[in-house]
């Protein structure tokens, strides 16, 4: 468990180099920099329960770019 604002800062960083590849994870990464951006703990009580209502739009702008073919796979799986 991470719960000090400087090593999430700093594991923030490491998932903007290397994006989570599910979702659901980079909801939840969005979410956390949205949180240390305010650092409201009102708000993250407030919001905590919301964090998933955009999943269908990003699932469907993601097939969406497959179909169309401008899908960019992620430079960790570049080989």
């Amino acid at each position: 468990m991470v719960d000090a604002r400087e090593t999430v800062i700093k594991h923030l960083g490491i998932l903007e180099k290397y994006p989570p590849l599910t979702t659901k994870m980079g909801l939840q990464v969005k979410f956390m920099k949205e949180c240390i951006s305010h650092g409201s703990v009102e708000k993250y009580l407030a919001t905590r329960g919301l964090k998933y209502n955009s999943i269908r739009e990003i699932c469907e702008e993601r097939l969406a770019k497959v179909r169309a073919k401008e899908y960019i796979e992620p430079s960790y799986f570049n080989m």
